[in-house]
């Protein structure tokens, strides 16, 4: 046998190998997949998806058909085993429009996924081959949001609780905004015990409450509010106190214009007595302590000081927030002398 022959033998061979390769991979294949489809549910679409069995939990089953050398990226293209298809209204075997008991053809729909039909490949079977669904078109109202307190062991508080923001977004069913009233529904932001609990004895703090819609939606969906959380601003009322005090020293002042060397001032009630305080019981605390001192101050006015003498009202400058003081007698009776120059 030549050369010739050999190489022409051995070309033929290799021919016949890449022909038969080349068949096995566009010869028709199948492969069955398990896969999830899911459909808008989130209230804040336009549009949502409720399959109508409740028992419906999305997983099919897909038969697929390709070329052996397709079959594979055919497979990525709806998800692999275990994937998810999201299927979206409008959508090829999906309808747009709102409705009940409308039906999803699934084979359609994933049938017309562009990479699966780019790919050349076809669905075969779909199991089940049609869902049944309510498609329902969502509206949204804005609504105040009220702030309600616990009925019992609630704190006393200075003034109305305020929150932020003011006002929230709801998003229904169209059909549901119906059941709201004309101009008295609200969303409300509670505040718990137990949030309650975690408050200081005093002062302002803010607590983050979760939203509630109004009352006449329970039992109905979906519904979402924008924000689901408000902030909600207590101001908790001090613990009020009072204690007394047996003397505080009056004080005076002079106009700054008036020469306090010209004068001679004698206060005749040098001290005020029984004095009482009331005010909040951590303030007190300090005047207990010494931490914090109390006088009387009167105020002299330039006529004043051209009189013998004058009887003035004590005051209590330098109380703290909340404070207020009470002697029985605040007149204070005051001589004034001229000096000689």
């Amino acid at each position: 046998m030549t050369t010739a022959t050999i190489k022409t033998i051995f070309l033929a061979a290799v021919i016949a190998v890449l022909v038969w390769v080349f068949a096995e991979g566009e010869s028709l294949s199948s492969r069955t997949l398990v896969v999830s489809v899911a459909f808008p549910v989130e209230a804040s679409n336009d549009l949502v998806i409720r399959p109508e069995d409740a028992n419906f939990r999305g997983q099919i089953r897909v038969r697929l058909e390709a070329t052996t050398r397709t079959l594979d990226a055919a497979a990525l293209a709806v998800g692999g085993v275990g994937g998810t298809i999201r299927l979206m209204p409008g959508a090829p075997g999906v309808p747009a429009t709102p409705g009940l008991r409308q039906v999803v053809e699934l084979r359609e729909a994933i049938g017309a996924i562009p990479e699966l039909r780019a790919l050349g490949s076809t669905v075969a079977e779909v199991e089940p081959r049609q869902v049944l669904v309510d498609v329902i078109k969502m509206a949204s109202r804005e609504l105040p949001i009220r702030v309600e307190m616990p009925r019992d062991n609630a704190p006393a508080l200075d003034g109305e609780p305020t929150v932020a923001p003011v006002m929230a977004t709801l998003r229904v069913p169209e059909s549901l905004l119906a059941r709201l009233p004309d101009g008295g529904a609200s969303v409300t932001a509670t505040v718990g015990e137990s949030e309650v609990r975690r408050l200081r004895p005093e002062g302002a703090q803010t607590v983050v409450i979760p939203l509630r819609p109004p009352p006449e939606l329970d039992g109905f969906g979906p519904v979402v509010l924008i924000p689901e959380s408000a902030s909600v601003l207590l101001r908790v009322r001090r613990k009020v106190e009072t204690m007394r005090i047996a003397t505080v020293p009056v004080w005076y002042s002079l106009p700054p214009t008036d020469d306090a060397a010209s004068v001679s001032i004698q206060i005749d009630d040098r001290f005020l007595t029984d004095v009482t305080l009331t005010g909040p019981a951590d303030e007190l605390t300090r005047v207990r302590s010494g931490t914090l001192s109390v006088k009387a101050m009167i105020e002299l006015s330039s006529e004043d000081l051209t009189k013998p003498s004058v009887v003035k009202p004590a005051q209590f400058p330098g109380l703290p927030p909340g404070v207020t003081a009470s002697a029985a007698g605040q007149n204070v009776r005051v001589r004034i002398e001229k000096r000689k120059p």
